[in-house]
């Protein structure tokens, strides 16, 4: 044990066990790998006590952003990212999210001199002492663990930009007619050509728009007859409250957010509450980052068609979408139907993009929501549509349950 603390607090030492690991792993690091190498030669730093902690954490962040940001050669950072605030946003929530950041930060904390201090001048019994170390063992074995792991993760900027250029191109956009679009904004986003930009529903904009007339419509909901002055002020405060919660609990995407989820997550997309969370933080982020990124750069460098920026993000919403249908998944509507979207019926659009959010729906569920949306369908035609998709994929289905 004396050994290994000389060993610890000699730089040399460290610096010999870092050069070891390099030699034993030449060949080209992932960026998870990257993090971990760095972390971990970090923390034996600070534990060697010869940097200050802070100035180590301002050595690793600044050093770390500089490379995620500026130099690992990303097309879409240094072409399309107009603002300084994209990058920032885009370092924290990768280092947040699928880094482990805040472990780290936390298993450093433990290693400072103030709280081992505390420790060492303390009455604690030395049981406490080796459940202090066995503490930082498991966090540095739980952080080793998700980089190794990487249980979410998302793609980068220009794999997405890959995605969306291999899809359709803005400048050959094709002419789809605008009943079409406005079926699916009907169903999907009343707000979409609304909002002068891209964002999700969690803005003021969208929430001023959109959520605050919804609610004074429902004013009649907040008229209380009551003579107690405070008892009415609270129901008031309360059904406003819920109200609101209900607005966001819902899951309101827009279509540029659930677009950039679709297109965007490369692992994790389940239906764990952390990573539910993390989903929709990079919704609210990307969706302002990318697509008014792309916006701007297509305005600015005379790109055709860069005014039907609206109408670009919805023909790669419709083929690039989550389609759960007649048991089975399909990849937007052009993969469900095997016809280009310009090309598609009002019919077969409208029981596609249904299926975005109601999944498996039988040919009573597809009716009442035509009802609900006032769009004319009727059974036959139901039935013709579910029955090509059967047809065209040769689908081993139960069609006993979905023609019911």
């Amino acid at each position: 044990m004396d050994g290994l603390a000389e060993l610890l607090g000699n730089n040399y030492g460290i610096l010999l066990f870092v050069g070891l690991l390099l030699f034993l792993k030449p060949e080209k690091l992932e960026n998870n790998q990257k993090l971990f190498f760095i972390y971990m030669f970090i923390y034996f730093i600070d534990f060697s006590n010869s940097i200050k902690t802070t100035q180590i954490l301002i050595i690793c962040l600044g050093s770390v952003f500089i490379y995620l940001e500026f130099l690992n050669n990303s097309i879409f950072k240094r072409d399309y990212f107009s603002k300084f605030r994209y990058r920032i946003y885009d370092f924290f929530y990768i280092m947040i999210s699928q880094y482990e950041l805040f472990p780290f930060l936390f298993l450093i904390f433990l290693n400072t001199s103030y709280f081992k201090g505390i420790i060492s001048y303390s009455s604690f019994p030395s049981q406490i002492v080796v459940i202090y170390y066995f503490i930082q063992g498991c966090l540095a074995c739980h952080i080793s663990n998700s980089l190794y792991k990487m249980n979410w993760e998302v793609k980068e900027l220009d794999d997405i930009k890959l995605k969306m250029d291999h899809t359709i191109l803005i400048n050959y956009l094709p002419k789809v007619s605008t009943d079409i679009y406005n079926l699916v904004v009907q169903l999907e986003d009343k707000s979409y050509y609304i909002r002068k930009t891209y964002s999700t529903f969690f803005t003021w904009e969208t929430f001023k728009k959109y959520a605050i007339p919804k609610l004074k419509r429902k004013k009649n909901d907040f008229q209380i007859k009551s003579s107690n002055i405070l008892k009415k002020k609270f129901i008031i405060i309360k059904r406003i409250y819920y109200s609101i919660i209900s607005f966001f609990r819902r899951g309101h995407s827009t279509i540029e957010a659930q677009l950039i989820r679709s297109i965007g997550i490369k692992d994790g997309f389940d239906g764990k509450k952390i990573n539910i969370l993390k989903r929709k933080i990079f919704e609210f982020l990307y969706t302002d980052i990318i697509f008014n990124s792309m916006q701007k750069y297509f305005k600015e460098h005379y790109y055709e068609n860069w005014w039907n920026m609206k109408e670009y993000i919805l023909y790669l919403y419709l083929m690039s979408a989550r389609i759960v249908i007649l048991g089975y998944e399909f990849s937007g509507l052009s993969h469900l139907y095997g016809k280009n979207i310009e090309d598609l019926t009002e019919e077969e659009i409208f029981i596609g993009v249904l299926h975005f959010s109601k999944y498996n729906c039988n040919i009573s569920n597809i009716l009442f929501y035509a009802e609900f949306y006032n769009f004319e369908l009727s059974k036959d035609c139901c039935e013709k549509v579910l029955k090509n998709i059967i047809e065209y994929h040769n689908l081993d289905t139960d069609i006993i349950f979905y023609f019911s």
